[in-house]
Order: C-alpha cells, then sequence, then structure tokens
C-alpha cells in the first residue's frame, strides 16, 4: 500500500519552455531550492538543498518534455549508511493544454514506512508552496 501527495498547477507556457525549470540546476534554484546539482538523465544523480538540510536524489525516468521521475531522501539518511533509507518517488508530469502546460506533481511513498509517509505529508504542504514559487518566476520571465 502506498500513500500519495497530488498537486498541479497550470503555466501559461509550452511544456517546452517549462522543461528547462525542471531539469536544470540554475532553474530549479529560481523556484525549487537554493542549491541545486542535478544530472537529469535515467540514472543521474541530484541533490537539494535547503537552509534546514537536504535531499538527495536518483533520476528514473526523462522524457523530454513531457515526464521526469526520482527517488530521494533525506542526505543524512543517505549519508550515515545506517540500513535501509526510506525514499519517495516524485513524478512531475506536463501535458499541453489550451492555457499553457499543467504540470503535475505526484509523490509517492510505502504506506507502512513511518518515516516516508511522514516525508510525503510534509511535502503535502511544500509541494502547493513550491508550485506558487514556479508560478511566480515563469509570470516574471514572461513579463
Amino acid at each position: 500500500m502506498t500513500t500519495s501527495v497530488r498537486r498541479e498547477v497550470v503555466l501559461p507556457v509550452s511544456p517546452e519552455e517549462l522543461w528547462p525549470a525542471l531539469t536544470e540546476a540554475e532553474r530549479l534554484s529560481e523556484w525549487f531550492a537554493p542549491d541545486v546539482d542535478i544530472d537529469a538523465r535515467p540514472g543521474g544523480a541530484a541533490v537539494f538543498r535547503w537552509e534546514d538540510g537536504a535531499r538527495r536524489a536518483v533520476i528514473e525516468e526523462v522524457e523530454a518534455p513531457r515526464r521526469l521521475s526520482f527517488r530521494w531522501s533525506d542526505a543524512d539518511a543517505d549519508a550515515d549508511g545506517g540500513g535501509e533509507v526510506e525514499r519517495s518517488r516524485v513524478e512531475f508530469t506536463l501535458d499541453e493544454v489550451a492555457e499553457g502546460t499543467r504540470l503535475r506533481v505526484v509523490e509517492t511513498a510505502a504506506a507502512e514506512s513511518l518515516p516516508a509517509v511522514v516525508a510525503v505529508l510534509g511535502g503535502g504542504s511544500g509541494w502547493p508552496r513550491m508550485l506558487a514559487r514556479l508560478a511566480r518566476v515563469r509570470a516574471a520571465a514572461a513579463a
């Protein structure tokens, strides 16, 4: 059994224009995390750093400019080497719509895994904030 958080936003740009905001470190740092390293290819690594912590990811799927998915976990949990690290899966899907692009984010974790569930539920409040920031950044770029 899994637990998922789903959020979406429609942005007035094409999927091709939005894609770099999901796959390029400089663009991700404008809205997602202040400090980002990413190798946006299957098997590539990513690190997202905020003032209060960091998360490490492994890129799973890249279908430019339609879908990006990765598994991530707390960077400290990965670093300590202490047993199985709980990860959640994040998938971004871009669909062209009349108004531009519908960006959908789904974060999923195993329901029986308390650390992963807590991370997903925390992400439930974080995703709307981050997607709103992305919308502001894209609006400013279009102006």
